[in-house]
């Protein structure tokens, strides 16, 4: 099952500026507790989890695959996050 890496704190920091405990953002996810802490910790989260993880965390899904893919461009180019997340988002809504 194909995952999507996030930032290591990408998640928490949208689960704590909403003011969720990680059992709450769980519970509106539908998965055990200690498998969201998991996807906090590790940043993996299955894709089949993406639409109910986006709607837990008040954010569309095409942000959170920004946030994959910005990581991802991190990883192999040096390119901060931070400097290339909104142009992907813009890309993936078709907003160039």
């Amino acid at each position: 099952m194909p995952k999507i890496k996030f930032s290591s704190n990408f998640l928490q920091e949208r689960r704590i500026r909403l003011g969720f405990e990680p059992c709450e953002v769980a519970r509106l996810v539908g998965v055990k507790l200690d498998t969201y802490r998991q996807w906090e910790c590790r940043g993996e989260i299955p894709e089949k989890h993406l639409p109910q993880l986006a709607a837990a965390l008040q954010i569309p899904e095409n942000e959170l695959k920004a946030e994959k893919v910005a990581v991802l461009v991190e990883a192999m180019l040096g390119i901060p996050r931070q400097e290339t997340h909104g142009f992907i988002n813009r890309m993936l809504r078709g907003n160039a």
